[in-house]
């Protein structure tokens, strides 16, 4: 039985640390960046229900608001 090993591709010893770092920190920044982003989406959709809330009774009924319930 023989076995050729033609040529092995690995990442020097030196490089390992960065790169796990980098990778770790991209993690992290992606989930920052989704964190802000699901809480600007609510911040908005919050301050958008205040605004219906603080209108007159018959303007809230125009944009279906509270909504009728469905049971």
């Amino acid at each position: 039985m023989t076995i050729i090993v033609t040529r092995q591709e690995s990442v020097p010893a030196a490089c390992l640390p960065h790169s796990a770092l980098t990778r770790a920190l991209a993690g992290l920044i992606d989930l920052a960046a989704a964190t802000l982003e699901r809480y600007l989406c609510w911040s908005q959709r919050r301050a958008t229900e205040r605004a219906i809330a603080s209108m007159p009774p018959g303007m809230r009924k125009d944009f279906g608001w509270p909504a009728p319930d469905r049971r």
